[in-house]
Parts: C-alpha cells; sequence; structure tokens
C-alpha cells in the first residue's frame, strides 16, 4: 500500500534515479514549471519507509532559498485528521465517547436551535454531519490570538442556526472541528496546540510541525502566497486563531508528513512509538456518511465520496 502528499528547485543529481523516480521527478518539474505556486513539496511512503520526498521550486517567490520537503507550510485541513487522531486517543483512553452528546463535555456548549445542540456528537463532528453550517466569512478572517479564542469562537455559535437534523447528511465545517478543539481542551487539560505537540507530533518525531503561534519562527513556518492567474505574491504572516487551530491551522513539512503516513497505514504505530491501534486507525478512515467528490469536468468520475472520522475515502 502507498500513500502520497503533494504540499503547495529542481532535485540535486545524486537523487535522479532511473525508473518511476525519474519520472515522477520530470513530471513534477514540468508541474512546478507551469503553475503559478513558486514552491512544492511532494512525499511517498510505501512498505514502511518513505521511498519519495523532494522539494521544487522556492519557498518564497522572488527569493532564492530553495523549497525542501523539510520546508514547513500551511497544510490546511489536513489538520482535521490530527484532530481526529487526538479525539480517538482520547476514546481510547475513556475520556471520550464517539456518539455521546457535546453537551457532555461542554455542557454550555448551544446553537440557535436547543434541539440540535442537545443531539450534536462527537462522530457527527468528526464526520461533518453535524447540521452546523460552515460560515467561514467571519472565522476565517478573525485575528484573534488570544489562547482563549477558540473557546470564545465556540461559545458564538449560540447564534448559528443549524441547517439539518444532525446525523442526516454531510457539510463540511471548519466551525464543527473547532468544536472538537475545545472538547480536546477541556478533558485534557492542555490548549489544544500544546496537546498536539505532547501527544502526536512529538511522538511521531514531526519536528517541523506545529499549530502554535509562537512555534512558527521556531521551526521556520512559511507564511504562503495569493494566487494570482501566472505567478504568486508573497503574503505576510498572518494567523487565525479563532478558526484555524483544529481545522486548518497545522503547519507541516512533507517528510513529516511522510512520518504522519506511515503511522498511520503502520495501525497507530511508528519507531516504536504508539500514537493510535489498529482499530482506531480503521475507525478514521471507516465511511460513516456519503458526500459529494469531484465532477468528470473538475478531474473525477463523479461519484460520491465516503467521509470517515476526519478522512475523505474515494477511489
Amino acid at each position: 500500500m502507498a500513500a502520497a502528499l503533494l504540499l503547495v528547485a529542481p532535485m540535486a543529481p545524486a537523487a535522479r534515479e532511473s525508473g518511476w523516480r525519474a519520472q515522477l521527478d520530470a513530471m513534477l518539474v514540468d508541474h512546478q514549471r507551469q503553475g503559478s505556486a513558486p514552491g512544492l513539496a511532494v512525499v511517498v511512503v510505501q512498505g514502511g519507509q518513505i521511498i519519495f520526498s523532494a522539494g521544487y521550486g522556492v519557498e518564497r517567490a522572488g527569493e532564492p532559498a530553495p523549497m525542501s520537503a523539510d520546508s514547513s507550510v500551511g497544510v490546511g485541513s489536513l489538520t482535521k485528521s490530527f484532530t481526529a487522531m487526538a479525539v480517538m486517543q482520547l476514546v481510547e483512553q475513556g475520556q471520550l465517547q464517539l456518539d455521546a452528546p457535546v453537551q457532555t463535555y461542554l455542557p454550555w456548549f448551544q446553537t440557535a436551535d436547543p434541539e440540535c445542540s442537545r443531539q450534536m456528537t462527537l462522530r457527527m463532528l468528526l464526520s461533518n454531519s453535524s447540521g452546523l453550517p460552515s460560515q467561514d466569512t467571519s472565522w476565517i478572517w478573525d485575528t484573534d490570538t488570544d489562547s482563549a479564542a477558540i473557546e470564545r469562537g465556540v461559545r458564538a455559535l449560540r447564534s448559528y442556526q443549524c441547517k439539518r437534523a444532525p446525523g442526516s447528511s454531510f457539510e463540511y465545517s471548519n466551525e464543527g472541528f473547532n468544536v472538537l478543539g475545545v472538547v480536546i481542551e477541556q478533558v485534557s487539560g492542555l490548549a489544544y496546540p500544546d496537546y498536539l505537540n505532547a501527544r502526536v507530533l512529538g511522538p511521531l518525531g514531526m519536528q517541523r510541525s506545529s499549530t502554535a503561534l509562537q512555534e512558527l519562527s521556531r521551526i521556520g513556518a512559511l507564511h504562503g502566497h495569493w494566487p494570482d492567474l501566472q505567478t504568486a505574491v508573497p503574503a505576510p504572516a498572518f494567523y487565525q486563531a479563532i478558526a484555524m487551530p483544529a481545522g486548518s491551522m497545522l503547519h507541516a513539512s512533507a517528510n513529516d508528513l511522510g512520518r504522519y503516513l506511515l503511522a498511520l497505514l503502520g495501525g497507530g504505530l511508528l519507531d516504536g512509538q504508539r500514537v493510535l491501534q489498529p482499530q482506531s486507525v480503521e475507525q478514521l478512515w471507516t465511511p460513516v456518511i456519503r458526500a459529494p467528490g469531484l465532477a468528470i469536468e473538475e478531474g473525477g468520475n463523479g461519484d460520491d465520496l465516503g467521509y470517515g472520522l476526519g478522512w475523505m475515502r474515494s477511489t
């Protein structure tokens, strides 16, 4: 079984090998040159090891530093899968139950719909089937960096009207994953970034990864670019505490994500460090609800996909 992640300088000559590696390298060189992204990094794992990792282009448009497999970039909604792993760890420890209502752990939790609020469970949040709409316009642009910002954001959901009955259908929701972030904080006694560092990133040896604002400089986190049709403009440092920590804020390198994939494909075990039991990994990947897949004109096959716990599953 193989897995790959693509994160948005050609490889050194010694790394140019024959066979599939040479073909993949040539394809990625061409892809980077034709696109507007100034740099990208790739990792492929198979058979319990990283079998390919490389960077292409530069870290920042107009500057010489080459992109590498150790460059730390924002990985967006891959963060949700890390939140799901954290929840499953706490389930294994008996501190959480997937089918328990959110109000079991956050008695104050409310939306504008009391019945929806009572019915909403952790599994529904993890599978994006909670009924919470994703009103990212207000959350994504909120730059409150106080450590309590994530809880303030979740408390503000009292003004949200549920769009559908909890558990009835799929709707992608950053807000739902931030509710999970606050649940993690409540039961563990740790701030979400601290929990992730101590229980996931640290044990997996992901040294160029973090969601903590104060660590982004240490890991050399890149701030990305604003896209244009044929170029890209370097973006300033930008941090969104309310919308992002448990839903989209993680910065990581390709090599670190390779270690993450190896742990998952290894049933939750990497280099003697167990972060999950095999059955918990399988739960993450077991579809809970159907979700729209990519249309044919978007490069997909038009089929629905299965959404598990923080993971999409499709062919």
